[in-house]
């Protein structure tokens, strides 16, 4: 993931998603979004989203960014996937998580994530499910 920050407090970058479905290669896609650190540059919070051309998916996100032990930047979110590919399928094209982005030893971007709602309609569809 890449950022800039505006003045306003408005940001913009890239992101590559860390999961794919079966068979299709990473996507890389632009953000926009939100920061705002406080007076006393203690809390940070952010948010952002991005629409995925590949899958005709949309992703927001929102959380805070902490700095760990050793100074680094931790962000912890909460985040949606939707996509439904007509109205009836609706009531179940959302997914709910909850993770962290942070950078590994090497600088990669890392997202462990933890499923909060998630639906399927069989085991054979249980893939959509879980991203």
């Amino acid at each position: 993931m890449e950022l800039e920050e505006k003045e306003s407090g408005q940001i913009t970058g890239i992101y590559t998603t860390p999961v794919t479905t079966q068979g299709q290669e990473k996507e890389t896609t632009k953000l926009v979004g939100y920061i705002n650190t406080d007076q006393n540059e203690q809390t940070t919070t952010i948010a952002f989203c991005m629409a995925w051309k590949k899958e005709g998916s949309c992703s927001a996100f929102s959380g805070q960014i902490f700095k760990d032990d050793h100074g680094a930047d931790v962000m912890k979110t909460t985040w949606l996937l939707h996509s439904a590919e007509k109205l009836g399928e609706n009531w179940k094209g959302t997914r709910a998580f909850s993770g962290q982005i942070f950078k590994d030893d090497h600088g990669a971007d890392v997202m462990k994530t933890t499923w909060l709602l998630h639906s399927a309609e069989s085991l054979g569809e249980n893939w959509k499910g879980t991203r």
